[in-house]
């Protein structure tokens, strides 16, 4: 049993259980989630999507015993990708089926206590262009077998020795062109319009905390002016960035922001900026927004969340880490840049819990991407041979999913497994800064086992005796709370 200097044994009331059965809804305050009590709420998860046909996560064996596993190593968040190709396969027909199934998965998310993120997913623009997202009535120029044979990512740039890749960065540039297809609309007001439909769908459910309304967006064409040297993109894109990404997310916004205005809409910088290109959209406007960016410069982690900072001087918006990982960063870096993300309280999802493209992965193992998710094969059993559990066990860390109260700050030291978390109780003028006093914390029992020291002041340690990795602390009448974790 864990030590604890300051502990009452008293049973927990509803109000702290409530977090544990199921979602509650949350928005945004000061940069920050905060729950309906005013309590701050971080979120760590993982990235969960089928590209295959027919594109739904029944189909690959995600169901409730995977969902317990996710809890278990304290995720509380996943970024779900839906596919226009599975949404809108014929122009103007929704396919109410796959919402269906969808919704369904998301439900049963929410009653473990899982908030979603749904992520408008795309790789290398679509099927004809050998890879995943928009469908093919949306694809004007088809691929060829270069981009098959060459894999993603190096699919999607058109390099001036190799033509054949083009076909993918025309199909951008038809798309910023806001081109007309069959439907005798433009492709980004198909675009809109099938968003709409699907913000619209999913209204009610409230496990939902927003939508991510287009995964690495690329520049099309245009891209080679955004590089210095070889995939140095440090120069960024500024065109693109400025007119017509920021000319795009500001249209579809004003479209959408009105169908759902309890969920956050989030924009993504585009594709290089997870390589370290400086993020260059201009203002945003619209209310309740995010912005999801992708961390995958291992060179230097804290320059992503350094053009993120200059970004959000322009746009004052709830960051998110929606993909890092990848299975290209190594472990320590996985730990550098969650501690970097714990630093800012920064939330995020890491890339992924499965993954299964129907296109090669890019390099000389000619991978089938399997690799870069932490469970080869939902349907078998979770088990060392087919749960890489070295990156999971780097990414499941002690963390606050609530705080009730702000001033925040905490940090988990790797190397002795120490865990620190400060924060303030009170305002200046001395009222509670929350209306429900219970924070929780997640301790990973793998690490510490049942066995670690609580030290506490301005508060009250409770372990919850449904789920031994939750400790609650309520909050005792003091102005700050102040708890050091470690193990015995």
């Amino acid at each position: 049993m864990p030590i604890m200097d300051n502990i009452d044994d008293k049973s927990l009331t509803s109000s702290t259980t409530q977090y544990n059965n199921k979602t509650s809804s949350l928005s945004i305050k000061d940069g920050h989630l905060v729950d309906q009590y005013n309590r701050t709420v971080i979120l760590h998860g993982l990235n969960v999507m089928n590209k295959q046909i027919p594109y739904t996560l029944s189909t690959i064996g995600f169901d409730s015993r995977n969902i317990k596993f996710i809890k278990q190593y304290g995720f509380n968040v996943i970024r779900l990708g839906i596919f226009w190709d599975a949404i809108e396969p014929i122009s103007g027909t929704y396919d109410v089926g796959y919402l269906n199934d969808i919704k369904a998965t998301v439900i049963s998310l929410s009653n473990a206590g899982i908030y979603t993120l749904v992520d408008f997913h795309q790789d290398n623009y679509g099927k004809k262009t050998a890879g995943s997202g928009f469908p093919d009535w949306a694809t004007i120029i088809p691929g060829n077998d270069y981009l098959r044979a060459v894999g993603y990512p190096l699919s999607t740039y058109g390099f001036q020795n190799v033509p054949a890749s083009m076909p993918t960065d025309w199909n951008w540039d038809k798309f910023w062109n806001n081109q007309i297809t069959t439907n005798r609309l433009g492709l980004q007001d198909s675009y809109a319009d099938m968003i709409s439909y699907v913000i619209n769908y999913f209204k009610n459910t409230k496990s939902i905390i927003g939508y991510d309304l287009m995964n690495e967006p690329f520049p099309g064409s245009s891209w080679t002016s955004c590089k210095q040297g070889f995939m140095d993109f440090t120069i960024g894109c500024k065109n693109f960035d400025e007119v017509d990404l920021t000319i795009f997310y500001n249209q579809l916004i004003a479209k959408i922001n009105d169908i759902d205005k309890t969920k956050i809409l989030f924009y993504e910088p585009n594709a290089l900026s997870a390589m370290g290109a400086p993020i260059l959209i201009k203002k945003i406007n619209g209310t309740n927004l995010g912005i999801c960016f992708h961390n995958y410069y291992d060179d230097d982690p804290m320059l992503i969340f350094k053009q993120l900072y200059d970004q959000l001087q322009v746009n004052r918006v709830l960051p998110f880490m929606g993909e890092f990982g990848a299975a290209v960063t190594s472990l320590p870096q996985l730990q550098t840049i969650a501690d970097i993300a714990d630093q800012y309280q920064i939330s995020w999802t890491e890339w992924a819990y499965f993954n299964n493209p129907p296109y090669k992965i890019s390099g000389n193992s000619g991978s089938d991407g399997r690799d870069q998710g932490i469970v080869y094969d939902m349907r078998l059993p979770l088990l060392p041979n087919n749960v890489q559990f070295d990156r999971l066990h780097a990414l499941s860390r002690p963390y606050p999913q609530m705080i009730a109260g702000d001033s925040i700050d905490y940090r988990y030291q790797a190397r002795d497994k120490s865990f620190y978390l400060h924060f303030r109780v009170t305002n200046d003028h001395g009222k509670p800064i929350t209306s429900n006093p219970i924070s929780v914390v997640y301790v990973p029992d793998f690490q510490y086992h049942v066995d670690y020291i609580v030290h506490i002041t301005g508060a009250i340690a409770t372990k919850s005796s449904q789920d031994p990795q939750i400790l609650y602390i309520h909050n005792s009448g003091a102005k700050y709370v102040n708890l050091q974790l470690t193990p015995r």
